[in-house]
C-alpha cells in the first residue's frame, strides 16, 4: 500500500520530481510541436494573455458584484425595524 504521509507525496523531493516533469514534458512539447518555435511561443503568449485579460474582467465583475450585494445588505440593515427577517443567506 502507498503511504500517505506528508513525507512521501509533500516533501521536497517530491515537488522537485513534479518541476522537472514539467519542464521536460515542456521541452519536448515544443520540440515536437507542429509548427516552428517561434509560432508556438507566440501562440502561447496569445492565450496566457487572453486568459490573464479575461480573469481581470471576471475579478472586476466579481469586485462589482459584492460591492453592489454589500450595498444592498448594508442599506437594509440601517433601516431595518427590530425582528425583521435576516437578510444574510443561511449557512448549512
Amino acid at each position: 500500500m502507498f503511504s500517505s504521509s506528508s513525507s512521501t507525496w509533500g516533501g521536497p523531493w517530491f515537488v522537485a520530481g513534479l518541476i522537472a516533469g514539467a519542464a521536460a514534458g515542456a521541452a519536448l512539447a515544443l520540440l515536437y510541436a507542429p509548427t516552428s518555435g517561434r509560432d508556438t511561443l507566440d501562440a502561447i503568449r496569445t492565450h496566457f494573455r487572453n486568459a490573464s485579460d479575461e480573469a481581470r474582467e471576471a475579478g472586476l465583475k466579481a469586485e462589482g458584484d459584492i460591492l453592489s450585494r454589500y450595498r444592498q445588505v448594508r442599506d437594509a440593515s440601517l433601516t431595518a425595524q427590530p425582528g425583521s427577517p435576516s437578510l444574510a443567506p443561511t449557512v448549512r
